[in-house]
């Protein structure tokens, strides 16, 4: 049985909490006859994605509880790992880093290295504020220890992320070098670009040199850059989620909306667009924005709320 529901109206907001569905949508639950969770998953896919993915989940349709039980009572590494990703998805980080150490124990024979996936849920328990920024520390240099080159370049990655948000550059130094060379030393193309943003960062983080990290950015995206819609899209939110050059980032933003290929894809511009004028202190032209999100996607619930933060936060003042 498939019963689709908005969070915003009816039961949904009692099944939002009982859910912790968080504001990522789409969000597809699978739940046994007694609603009890089997398994979970985000965002849009294909047809034939979804189908898969729900063919592949009820193969095996224990509930997360029973198999938590089951694992406690005969501990085995793939039962590990499947509540590790689980958790993960969630959005219970330290419960996911918990079960994907204990998956590494269980795969010693195999020589099975977790360090990204316990890193990475670390970060977000951080980010979110679900552990203190210095227990970060020691999950990355695991994933310095390991030497994996997409481990270290995303480990770097994240850590000027935190650094941004929390206002704490220490040892960020350490951790953008190490990517910077790891990426320098790929032979990967993906990898060159990666090296750019490090550098980037480095600028703006430890140099405190804002031109020159806005300069290599631009650098990073080629020629004619300013007339590729994912390029000066992806622009504007570098720009925002940095609060630097915003002047910039609306116009590019405001390019992007005229442009957008779809109207789901409009209202995520418009969602930036929002948050740049909002982030400049133009509350009037950011509801205008979200309202305009909402009519472009009316069916994902993410906007309103975000409509009612803005208008909570202007009544506020």
């Amino acid at each position: 049985m498939h019963l689709p529901v908005n969070v915003l109206e009816g039961e949904g907001p009692e099944l939002k909490e009982k859910y912790d569905v968080g504001s990522t949508y789409p969000v597809f639950i699978l739940t046994n006859s007694a609603g009890e969770i089997i398994t979970r998953w985000t965002g849009y896919s294909t047809a034939r994605q979804f189908v898969y993915k729900l063919n592949a989940s009820l193969k095996d349709r224990r509930t997360i509880k029973e198999r938590r039980a089951q694992f406690e009572s005969n501990p085995t590494l793939q039962e590990a790992l499947a509540l590790g990703r689980f958790y993960a998805e969630l959005g219970e980080h330290l419960e996911a880093v918990g079960m994907f150490r204990r998956a590494e124990k269980l795969g010693t024979d195999r020589n099975l290295n977790l360090s990204a996936d316990i890193f990475k849920n670390m970060a977000e328990a951080v980010w979110k504020e679900m552990a203190p920024f210095d227990s970060i520390y020691p999950t990355a240099e695991y994933v310095l220890e390991t030497g994996q080159t997409a481990g270290v370049i995303k480990m770097a990655t994240l850590m000027s992320r935190l650094s941004r948000k929390f206002d704490n550059a220490d040892s960020l130094g350490k951790y953008l070098d190490a990517g910077i060379q790891t990426a320098t030393e790929s032979q990967q193309p993906e990898h060159t670009e990666d090296r750019y943003l490090l550098v980037a960062e480095h600028a703006l983080q430890i140099a405190h040199d804002t031109a020159k990290a806005i300069g290599i950015k631009e650098l990073s995206m080629g020629d004619n850059w300013e007339r590729n819609p994912s390029k000066f899209y992806n622009y504007a939110k570098w720009c925002l989620e940095r609060k630097i050059n915003l002047g910039a980032a609306e116009m590019y933003a405001r390019r992007a909306v005229q442009v957008a290929a779809s109207p789901e894809m409009k209202a995520r511009v418009l969602n930036t667009l929002a948050e740049i004028f909002e982030e400049r202190g133009n509350y009037e032209g950011a509801i205008q924005s979200i309202e305009m999100a909402i009519e472009n996607h009316p069916e994902n619930p993410y906007y309103q709320n975000r409509l009612d933060e803005l208008e909570e936060a202007i009544h506020g003042e």
